[in-house]
Parts: C-alpha cells; structure tokens; sequence
C-alpha cells in the first residue's frame, strides 16, 4: 500500500488494484508526520497544531467510501459538521489526540500486539511516549 499525502491536508491510500480510500483533514495548515502503525491498525498524524492524532483505518475507510450523511450526529467515527446542509460530506473524527507542544519530526511505533504498542514521537526538543 502506498500513502500520499497532499500539501492540503489530503491523505490517498493506493493499492495495487487503485485508490482504496481519500480523506481529507479540514484542520490542517501544513503536513507533518503521518505513520502508519500496524500493531493497532491505525494512522498517527500530527501537523502544523502541535497535537499527535490518532485515526482507526476503518473509519478512513468507511467515511471516504459513503461520501455523504442523511442524519445528523455521530456516524461510524464520523460526525456532521455544524450549520451544514444534509449533503455535506463528513469530518473523520480521530480516535485519540494528545497534546504534545511541540513540531512533530518523526513518529515510530514499538510493541508487536495492541496491547503493549507504544507510539514513539520525535520532536524538536523532545521524545514523548504515547501507551
């Protein structure tokens, strides 16, 4: 699987057979880092914020292939933005966000299982890790 992330906060996910999922992050300013971790079958992203966030593949996955909502509220992850007609299109709500301070250089994750995976980021000054 190759990830592309774009200069717009977008992120595309390709497989051999295409485009698997698209996503765009509506709070992004600039791209960071982006990881992902296997262990926990998520992505870990952080950028121009200085807040680590932390997103299921399955959510991803789901709200870039439904495209549009009819309720309003909470959907799979996803909620509806506010003061938007029913066909908007979702915001991605992340799983975790842990506010680290700091620009965000590297991320790494250690562990083999979800239970003892530990997500390591490199920062300008310092080296937070995330349980």
């Amino acid at each position: 699987m190759i990830i592309v992330q774009s200069m717009d906060g977008g992120v595309t996910a390709y497989d051999y057979e295409g485009e698997v999922f698209s996503c765009h992050f509506h709070d992004c300013l600039a791209p960071g880092p982006f990881e992902y971790i296997c262990c926990t079958d998520t992505f870990v992203i952080s950028a121009s914020d200085m807040l680590v966030k932390c997103y299921k593949y399955q959510v991803l996955a789901i709200s870039s292939n439904q495209g549009t909502i009819s309720t309003p509220g909470r959907i799979s992850g996803c909620q509806k933005p506010e003061n938007s007609s029913v066909s908007s299109k979702r915001h991605v709500m992340p799983d975790w966000v842990c506010n680290v301070g700091e620009c965000v250089r590297k991320f790494a994750a250690r562990g083999a299982s979800p239970a003892s995976c530990d997500i390591v980021a490199l920062c300008e000054h310092s080296l937070f890790v995330l349980s």
